[in-house]
């Protein structure tokens, strides 16, 4: 079966959908480091700043922007990166997340050459828990109280995935 979602770079043409991201409520409480949104202005200086750090998930044949799975470096000498994904709540619910992360992976092992893929979460995620595990992440352990949100500080559980594991490339 083909994809129904193709991912691509971010670029300035995504300002406008990503602003609507940043400033909607059901969404911009997972946004870290933005607490209060992003100007348009900022949205639309991303691409210098995320380069390959962000694909957008675009459902297809429609051209629309459902998603998008982000690629944050980590290390400043292993090209290790963090893996976050936001899904427009629109979209939810239809498994669409499912396939951008598993494209988001191989472009991160293939595109990127990633050593290493770092995904956390909040412990009561058992939905994203579950997905780690079924995209072949091993647990790592918890990282205790190293998230703010909703005011308070919390746990998060670590995964990772090496290249030498990746299956699905």
């Amino acid at each position: 079966m083909d994809s129904k979602i193709l991912i691509r770079s971010y670029n300035e043409s995504d300002a406008e959908t990503f602003y609507t991201w940043y400033h909607d409520p059901r969404m911009s409480r997972f946004f870290r480091g933005y607490t209060h949104g992003m100007s348009m202005e900022q949205c639309k200086v991303a691409p210098t700043i995320f380069k390959y750090s962000v694909l957008m998930g675009i459902l297809q044949p429609l051209g629309e922007p459902v998603g998008a799975v982000t690629l944050a470096p980590i290390d400043r000498v292993l090209p290790i990166y963090n893996v976050g994904g936001l899904i427009d709540p629109d979209f939810r619910g239809r498994g669409y997340m499912v396939e951008l992360a598993k494209q988001g992976i191989d472009w991160a092992f293939n595109k990127l050459n990633a050593h290493k893929l770092v995904i956390k979460c909040l412990p009561d995620n058992t939905k994203m828990l579950k997905d780690a595990e079924d995209y072949g992440f091993i647990l790592e352990g918890i990282s205790r109280r190293s998230c703010f949100l909703d005011g308070r500080v919390m746990d998060e559980v670590v995964y990772s995935l090496l290249k030498s594991e990746y299956k699905y490339g």
